[in-house]
């Protein structure tokens, strides 16, 4: 069946989503990998793998910006004398979209560079020239465009084994330098590769280096670097107490330019008292600020309900962060994909997840697992995953999509990041004492306000309902003194969030 009817059948079933946001994902039998988006003019583009039927290379899915799959299609480039090859990595320099991914040519794994535009017509495919690997090592996994360069992260072979790469090309595919950062340059002990690459705010890069281990720790590494591949500083975690600032021990999740010229990190929080049978799947996260050159200068603590899986921070102009992740919701639930937003001060604003009903029900189901994601141009957000399903002893899984409005919602309200039509919601006193009055004219008839009581660590602390009344008294006694986050909702749509002082 192709994969276009599915998707049809899927969005049928579920109705029509609002302009701007939906959750779709490939429904069974699957043919198709996705492993990237990309934002483009019109729409997003989907890359990955054909993996059965009617092909054995990349795979393509555009979708416009109203959720509508606008084509498809599986690549076949045997001109090129190619094995196999799919498409791991994409993004968009207009008008075009630039894939980069992996291809076999007799045996050997070589890098496969391809131009694109939004109609899915290949300009040109590139094999790239890298050197001959042996397993998975050749393996691509990011590429950004800057002006009128392209930077793909990966690994690349030394005389002690597979070391990160960086190259930098030029938008015709030919190579400007390439660069290999390791932990440990001269030894054969570790497989090292570039897990991200991403541009800062004082046009520099920031580079996440993995070495696998053989017989110890796995390395985490943090790479800042200049417009030329040269290093101005780095920060390595070979432990997992990283930090002077806490006796927390942390394992590595991503890193994001924030500020002018600073870098944020986030950690999974790995005390022993975290993720054990009695608390999972509970397990906090952290934040580790770093300056310009690369010195940490504040770290803060989130409680956290839902572990956090494979995840990507990321950074806005306002210096708001937003960690896009999958999150694990217990052996019943399993993954749940979605985005947490922090404000500028580093407290949680809001923390959105979803997870569609298995359409499977003989099957069990792990749930979406990220891949990558993007903020969106309307303020949104777009993320990749994969949905994993068990079947006689293996595992298939189904391609998702998830787009998220500016608030993390899955259907679309076009108001909904603009300022809210209630711009005058008051609440008073504030610094409180005992209580505090939130009042919220020009309410419309029958209608429900849910107040949600966040401390300054994310963790909510009350949760409150009111049906038909606009002038809402909330009785603060029992708290405890410091600063609170109340996020006003009405008949389950974000409204506004107010921050309260409990003196």
């Amino acid at each position: 069946m192709r994969i276009i009817i599915s998707i049809l059948t899927f969005l049928f079933q579920i109705g029509t989503f609002a302009q701007g946001a939906y959750y779709y994902q490939h429904l069974k039998p699957f043919n198709n990998e996705i492993f990237d988006v990309a934002e483009g003019d019109n729409g997003f583009l989907t890359v990955g793998r054909s993996s059965g039927g009617d092909g054995n290379g990349g795979f393509l899915l555009y979708i416009g910006i109203d959720g509508n799959v606008k084509w498809e299609k599986n690549v076949n480039l045997e001109y090129l004398s190619i094995d196999a090859f799919d498409y791991r990595s994409i993004t968009y320099q207009s008008p075009y979209f630039y894939t980069i991914g992996r291809a076999g040519i007799n045996n050997e794994r070589k890098y496969l560079l391809s131009k694109i535009d939004e109609q899915g017509n290949i300009q040109y495919s590139e094999i790239i020239d890298t050197p001959f690997q042996l397993g998975n090592d050749n393996l691509p996994s990011k590429i950004i465009s800057d002006k009128n360069s392209l930077f793909i992260a990966g690994s690349g072979i030394t005389d002690f084994g597979t070391k990160g790469e960086l190259l930098k090309l030029d938008l015709d595919g030919n190579i400007v330098w390439k660069n290999k950062y390791s932990q440990y340059p001269n030894s054969t002990q570790y497989s090292e590769y570039l897990l991200d690459i991403k541009k800062t705010n004082d046009n520099s890069y920031l580079l996440e280096l993995y070495s696998d281990a053989f017989s110890s720790y796995d390395i985490s590494t943090i790479i800042k670097i200049n417009n030329n591949g040269d290093e101005i500083w780095r920060k390595s975690y070979d432990t997992i107490i990283p930090t002077n600032l806490t006796s927390d021990s942390l394992g590595f999740i991503s890193a994001a330019p924030y500020k002018d010229s600073h870098v944020i990190a986030l950690f999974n929080v790995t005390n022993e008292d975290q993720y054990n049978p009695i608390t999972y799947p509970r397990r906090d996260f952290a934040l580790i600020e770093y300056d310009e050159y690369g010195q940490e200068i504040g770290y803060k603590r989130f409680y956290n309900p839902a572990a956090l899986a494979s995840s990507n921070i990321q950074v806005n102009t306002k210096n708001e962060v937003f960690i896009l992740s999958s999150s694990e919701y217990g052996e019943t639930e399993g993954y749940h994909l979605g985005v947490i937003k922090l404000n500028s001060e580093l407290e949680i604003e809001w923390s959105n997840f979803y997870k569609k009903d298995n359409p499977f029900a003989e099957l069990p189901e792990a749930g979406p697992l990220f891949n990558n994601g993007h903020l969106t141009k309307d303020g949104g957000f777009i993320l990749s995953a994969q949905d994993f399903y068990f079947e006689f002893g293996s595992h298939y899984y189904n391609s998702t999509l998830l787009k998220l409005d500016c608030i993390g919602d899955t259907v679309w309200n076009s108001n909904s990041c603009l300022s809210p039509e209630f711009s005058d919601v008051t609440l008073f006193p504030n610094p409180s004492i005992n209580n505090f009055t939130i009042q919220i004219p020009s309410l419309p008839e029958y209608s429900e306000i849910i107040l949600k009581i966040y401390d300054v660590s994310g963790k909510l602390v009350k949760e409150f309902s009111f049906k038909d009344k606009n002038v809402i008294n909330v009785n603060t006694i029992e708290w405890a003194k410091g600063v609170y986050n109340c996020v006003i909702y009405l008949d389950n749509k974000f409204l506004d969030r107010k921050k309260i002082i409990k003196m």
